[in-house]
């Protein structure tokens, strides 16, 4: 038999090898071929099962710390995030105690001014209303005096010419006394 005979399966290129059973015992062509096939190879072949061995290990330890630090930093992160959603709800919280505050002055402020406003309007109907009245109490006065010095001057017409007709008969009677005293 030939070497590359002995090497390759019996199979032709491209064509699966043919099915191994189970149960089957293996024949002597195959374990003929499993001995030349570990005494040409059998070194190389342990040599990078080692190697494999050794890389999945490496492989497994790094996958493996990786994992370690991908899951401390996930929880470090998740610890920062509860931070500062703690931190920014108290101070969202605080602001809105001070926003609320600051409404609830502006609110008292405003009705302050709001009572003030209807205070002095009051204060300023009462003024005007007493400053109409005792406008009108002076006008009043002023007219009953108006009233009382014309009725005077009307009486004190009345009285000048009645002494204006007493002067003309006085006068009247003293011309005719001094035309009889000159007959005479």
């Amino acid at each position: 038999m030939d070497m590359d005979a002995l090497l390759s399966d019996s199979n032709a290129p491209g064509l699966p090898p043919p099915p191994v059973s189970p149960t089957a015992a293996p024949s002597p062509d195959a374990e003929n071929l499993a001995r030349i096939r570990s005494i040409l190879f059998g070194q190389q072949v342990e040599t990078f099962e080692h190697r494999f061995a050794a890389l999945e290990t490496d492989l497994s330890t790094r996958l493996a710390a990786l994992e370690r630090t991908l899951a401390d930093r996930a929880d470090a992160l998740g610890g920062r995030l509860d931070t500062l959603r703690d931190d920014t709800t108290a101070r969202f919280h605080a602001q809105q105690a001070t926003h609320d505050a600051a409404t609830d002055a502006l609110r008292s402020a405003l009705s302050d001014v709001a009572t003030t406003n209807e205070a002095a309007r009051a204060d300023l109907n009462a003024t005007y209303a007493a400053r109409a009245d005792a406008q009108d109490e002076t006008v009043r006065t002023l007219s009953a005096t108006v009233d009382r010095l014309t009725d005077g001057l009307s009486r004190d017409k009345a009285d000048r010419a009645l002494l204006a007709e007493l002067f003309d008969h006085l006068a009247q009677r003293l011309r005719g006394s001094s035309e009889a005293a000159s007959d005479v």
